[in-house]
């Protein structure tokens, strides 16, 4: 249902609209709606000091004799998807920093009702979007659409994005001073940055070579100086390249692990708990084989020596998207190299602060409505952080048949011919294997009582392959894996092979994830 908003009439501005082809390859043609009386306002303080939120009200009004139907997309009346503000402090145009929607076709529901001398309002915070942690004179600008369409009844509304086009809303600019709220500390210098990182990896790695390179540039996030104060640098070469470590009150820690992954992907200052001090809260993803991303904050109310850690990791890419500074999402994201941008997928959920044993607790608070075709992604950390989590895994390498996997420490690894078993408690993780021209019995016959279930698709030596599992009255009895890549037949099976009453066994979901996570590591050598 279209939404409808009746709000106070405010100034008058005539907008022109038009609608043009926006998909490549259309037409040049462009089509010239029916000029309209609208009302592009917005509203902001006039001071603020470093630290604070930046709300912006914006208002739309028409004040035609005659309803209009406006497509919000790209204003604020959907909240900050894009590009929407010019935003300078002292002159220099500000950087971009929030998320970049992807469009379907526009339905009924991306549009919003006004009536003659109606108004639709919003408030939004800037600072989730621009820098603002700096001192100094900020002008913001609205930037009229270049994806829109107005109409008059629900019969002209866009159905495609081949309807669309640039929409001119002419709008004011509003400036805002804002004041630093107290002094900071001298910065550290670069060479002094590296010596005390150097001195913690020798710490940390004993017999490191002494002069190993560290280049060891800043990264420029000017709201963690401002708002905890410490340094955030990212090593740029060497045997260490894409780790970050934070610097701050003479001590050093190490954010995460770069370790076959990214390393520090996204950071967000907030105040989870709203006590007053501010947190770090950032994302790294590790791993070639097993590539997870994990979620971590540097909170110096609790600890300044530390790096808490959530329990529940993804599969994949993910980043922090900050609604305000009490409330910081999680979203699965997707790099697309040739622009070097990242698309924000799913929502997994939002971040707390939770009370634990007289300490900090970061929690992941998982969306209800969550896909379960992401939800399967999700796993359990058990308490390790990436760094160890990525030192401590165990390596299968079969020289024979070319491939390698990686395993928990925790599963024992037994091998017969053809034949891999990871064993844990009651559960075994079975691995078989032969070329196609090979006389090798099955290593199983036969399928106990359920019905099978598809987990969806997963990588496998570069190919998508299916995961199944077999479900008897509700319970998850046997999970399996089938590959063939080039002439080498993969049978992979995790099933209970202790317990003796059938209808007890239940294969749990850590067990599933850890099984999906050493299917996922197999290379080729």
């Amino acid at each position: 249902m279209v939404r409808d908003v009746r709000i106070c009439l405010l100034a008058r501005l005539v907008l022109l609209s038009a609608t043009v082809g926006c998909t490549p390859g259309s037409s040049s043609e462009v089509t010239i709606a029916t000029e309209t009386d609208l009302t592009a306002t917005i509203e902001a303080p006039t001071t603020l000091t470093t630290g604070e939120t930046m709300p912006l009200r914006f208002t739309l009004t028409n004040n035609a004799d005659t309803q209009l139907y406006v497509l919000t997309w790209y204003t604020p009346l959907e909240g900050i998807a894009g590009k929407i503000f010019h935003v300078e402090r002292n002159g220099e145009v500000l950087l971009y920093e929030g998320i970049l929607a992807t469009r379907a076709a526009p339905s009924p529901d991306d549009y919003v009702l006004l009536e003659p001398g109606a108004a639709a309002s919003a408030q939004v915070d800037l600072a989730t979007a621009y820098d603002f942690s700096q001192a100094g004179t900020y002008t913001i600008q609205f930037l009229s659409p270049k994806i829109s369409h107005v109409a008059r009844s629900e019969d002209e509304m866009a159905t495609t994005l081949d309807d669309l086009g640039p929409v001119q809303i002419p709008a004011n600019t509003v400036t805002v001073e804002i004041d630093s709220s107290e002094a900071l500390p001298d910065r550290l210098r670069p060479e002094a940055a590296e010596e005390m990182v150097r001195e913690y990896l020798h710490s940390q790695k004993p017999n490191l070579s002494p002069n190993f390179p560290l280049p060891l540039p800043e990264l420029p996030v000017p709201e963690v100086w401002e708002h905890l104060p410490v340094q955030i640098f990212r090593v740029s070469d060497g045997p260490f390249a894409g780790e970050t470590f934070l610097i701050g009150n003479e001590t050093v820690l190490r954010l995460g692990t770069a370790v076959g992954g990214r390393g520090v992907t996204s950071m967000r200052v907030a105040d989870l708990d709203q006590d007053g001090s501010a947190e770090l809260l950032f994302t790294y993803s590790f791993g070639s084989g097993i590539h997870q991303s994990r979620i971590a904050m540097v909170a110096p109310a609790y600890a300044e020596d530390r790096v808490y850690e959530a329990e529940t990791a993804y599969l994949g890419d993910v980043g922090l998207v900050k609604e305000d500074m009490s409330r910081v999402m999680v979203s699965v994201v997707e790099s697309d190299e040739e622009s070097q941008v990242l698309r924000y997928g799913e929502t997994l959920g939002h971040l707390t602060i939770q009370p634990h044993e007289d300490e900090a607790k970061l929690v992941l608070e998982v969306a209800e409505d969550l896909p379960d075709d992401v939800r399967k992604d999700l796993i359990q950390t058990a308490g390790q952080d990436g760094e160890e989590a990525q030192s401590t895994l165990e390596s299968y390498v079969n020289g024979q048949y070319a491939f390698t996997f990686r395993y928990p420490p925790a599963w024992s690894l037994e091998e017969e011919a053809n034949l891999v078993k990871l064993s844990q408690g009651t559960l075994r993780l079975a691995i078989a294997f032969r070329r196609q021209d090979e006389d090798v019995p099955p290593p199983w016959t036969g399928m106990p009582a359920g019905d099978r279930e598809s987990r969806g698709t997963m990588t496998f030596l570069s190919q998508e392959i299916e995961k199944t599992s077999l479900v008897y009255e509700g319970k998850v009895k046997l999970l399996t894996y089938n590959a063939q890549v080039g002439d080498l037949i993969f049978s992979i099976r995790l099933e209970d092979t202790v317990t003796a009453d059938y209808a007890a066994i239940q294969i749990p979901e850590a067990a599933q994830s850890e099984a999906d996570q050493i299917v996922a590591s197999f290379e080729s050598h």
